[in-house]
């Protein structure tokens, strides 16, 4: 439970209450489709399903094309675009909600996000910029790597979404204080993506013909 304090009794009977009512009802499932390869662009559909087969959620993320990297100044992978789009339907894929960006860092440096933001741009044109969430990864008591993630959404960045079926390549980056570290993503290549996302439908629809079959939803 979160937010403010409550009595015992309201606890027990709140978590009581909590666990008869997961018990009953349906077992959610996640049926996936993906189509693309990896290293190349991608689409992949999510639906959420219950035992029945009722679909009661549908989301499909597009992972464009990177089409070029910069020389890395800090160490670790160049920053993953995602953009996610929350009502597809069979038809198309529909308007896109946020764009989900993370990026992992090989360092023992568990302050290297300090002050850390995400910046997108477009060559000649305007850039936004969100701060970097960390998370440190550790094994055997020791920082590994850390991992960044940073989230623009649609109702913060009005601009930006208005503008992004338009949009040719964008340059994603990274700035911590050890430096940059960004990708440009080619989001002109829409036929492409929309043959993907009609593959990735299909295979989201036929596994969800058998949502036993799929992802529990918390996995």
């Amino acid at each position: 439970m979160t937010g403010v304090l409550r009595i015992l009794a309201a606890a027990c009977l709140s978590l009581s209450l909590t666990a008869a009512a997961a018990a009953a009802a349906p077992l959610a499932r996640t049926c996936m489709g993906k189509a693309g390869a990896d290293f190349a662009a991608q689409v992949e559909v999510r639906f959420s399903v219950d035992e029945t087969g009722a679909i009661t959620a549908r989301e499909a993320i597009w992972r464009p094309f990177t089409s070029a990297t910069e020389e890395q100044r800090v160490f670790g992978a160049t920053p993953n675009l995602e953009i996610v789009y929350d009502a597809p339907t069979e038809q198309g894929l529909g308007t896109a909600a946020r764009l989900d960006t993370h990026s992992i860092l090989l360092t023992a440096d568990e302050h290297l996000f300090d002050g850390a933001r995400m910046t997108f741009d477009v060559p000649g044109g305007k850039a936004w910029a969100v701060p970097v969430e960390a998370t440190v990864v550790s094994e055997g008591g020791k920082v590994i790597m850390m991992f960044g993630a940073a989230e623009f959404g649609a109702t913060g960045h009005a601009d930006l979404f208005a503008a992004l079926e338009q949009l040719g390549p964008a340059r994603l980056a990274v700035v911590t204080n050890r430096g940059a570290q960004a990708a440009t993503y080619d989001l002109s290549r829409r036929t492409e993506r929309d043959k993907l996302f009609a593959q990735a439908w299909k295979g989201a629809t036929r596994s969800a013909r058998n949502p036993r079959n799929c992802k529990k939803a918390e996995d």
